[in-house]
């Protein structure tokens, strides 16, 4: 297992990784770390190589198929994604291949077949001769393509496989899929391993990643016998730490002399899995006096600071990471103006979090025009919630777990 002390490690290894895959070497990137870290370090990879990144959480053998089918049903125009396809392979213009009959369609297929027998993805070409309107979701893109329904999870799998050869390398997500917690880690990788090796196969230059906690990797490391499942993992493992959170960190509570509250908030932080950015954060936080700051301005200051910290926080949670954006604005009319910024906005359930300054409620008119800001987001349907900024540093665990409620509760069951 490669040691990464830092992202630029990181980056290093796992660009290593789809050099391997452009070669046609399977090849399955394996994260060992807390949750924050790993999240943190495959989705700052997948942002700077202009990917989108997808996480798939507590996953197992017969979910994975359907997990992924729902990452790749979002709504799209199917004809034409296969017709930018073949245009590609083919060189020819898009609108000169939507424009061909269903005979030539036909005759398509059939050069296609010739030349490129192996090519497991020809048969949605039948979706180009298919009339009527584009079919936008997996289900009618099968219907329109003449092509059955999969049966069983393993050819769901295999067809999401020929599928996905047809995305624009664009709209391809960086895959990250975390393994389920607990002590059954061993029996998860046990089940998941063989598609996930299915895929590597098949699809050799997709990047796609596995997040696994460290007991649990020598866990299986030291138990499992020898596979080629269990080589896959050895050959993609890296364990990612961060030197700032080991040494920066406790450096800056000795020096600053933080209270015993400060203090026990660090040592809840790290054993549930900080990442790097909630450690930069909470130093940023630390530095800064939060609890009586001397000007407005510095009041200011400090809760731009609480807001980045707990956003930070939030992310590096797997219950709540994903959920919240920063400063997410809203087409609700308030005052003057036509939208709404929130500062931590959840749209799906609807939940809107708000951090008040230390000078939030000594001013009348502020306090009015919060009151107001309550009223407009609860008829819109958001559940608001309200906490101190002051309170982010010394009540952080009750301010999260607050949260991780709502959610909960206010989630579709």
């Amino acid at each position: 297992m490669i040691e990464c002390d830092n992202y630029d490690t990181t980056k290093k290894y796992l660009n290593w990784h789809m050099q391997r895959r452009w070669g046609g070497v399977p090849t399955v990137g394996v994260l060992v770390g807390t949750w924050g870290m790993v999240v943190e370090r495959w989705k700052k990879w997948g942002e700077e190589n202009e990917r989108p990144v997808s996480i798939l959480r507590h996953v197992d053998e017969t979910s994975l198929a359907a997990a992924w089918r729902k990452l790749l049903d979002q709504p799209r125009d199917w004809r034409r994604v296969a017709a930018e396809h073949v245009a590609h392979r083919t060189q020819q213009a898009t609108p000169v291949i939507l424009r061909k009959s269903r005979t030539e369609i036909e005759l398509l297929r059939q050069h296609l077949r010739e030349g490129q027998p192996q090519e497991a993805w020809i048969p949605f070409l039948s979706v180009l001769a298919a009339g009527g309107r584009s079919p936008t979701t997996i289900a009618e893109l099968l219907q329109d393509a003449e092509l059955p329904e999969p049966n069983t999870d393993q050819d769901w799998l295999k067809l999401l496989c020929d599928l996905h050869q047809i995305i624009p390398t664009a709209e391809q997500s960086a895959l990250l899929i975390m393994v389920k917690p607990g002590p059954d880690a061993r029996v998860w990788w046990e089940s998941v391993g063989p598609p996930l090796y299915t895929i590597a196969k098949q699809l050799p230059d997709f990047p796609v990643a596995v997040g696994i906690s460290l007991t649990a990797y020598d866990d299986y490391i030291s138990n499992a016998p020898a596979s080629r499942i269990k080589a896959l993992l050895q050959e993609g493992a890296l364990h990612v730490r961060s030197d700032f959170i080991s040494h920066v960190v406790p450096h800056v509570l000795q020096s600053h002399e933080v209270t015993p509250e400060v203090q026990q908030i660090w040592q809840q932080l790290v054993p549930n899995g900080v990442s790097e950015a909630v450690s930069q954060s909470f130093v940023e936080l630390v530095r800064s006096n939060t609890i009586s700051p001397a000007t407005s301005d510095a009041a200011d200051a400090a809760r731009s600071t609480a807001e980045r910290f707990l956003y930070a926080c939030l992310e590096a949670r797997p219950a709540t990471s994903g959920c919240f954006e920063l400063n997410g604005v809203l087409p609700v009319r308030f005052g003057l103006q036509n939208q709404m910024e929130v500062d931590f906005l959840c749209r799906s359930p609807r939940i809107a979090v708000e951090l008040d300054g230390y000078f939030h409620f000594q001013d009348q008119s502020a306090y009015r025009r919060d009151r107001r800001k309550d009223l407009a987001l609860q008829q819109a349907g958001y559940l608001v919630l309200r906490f101190l900024a002051a309170d982010v540093l010394t009540h952080l665990e009750e301010i999260l777990e607050t949260i991780t409620t709502c959610l909960e509760q206010q989630s579709p069951s």
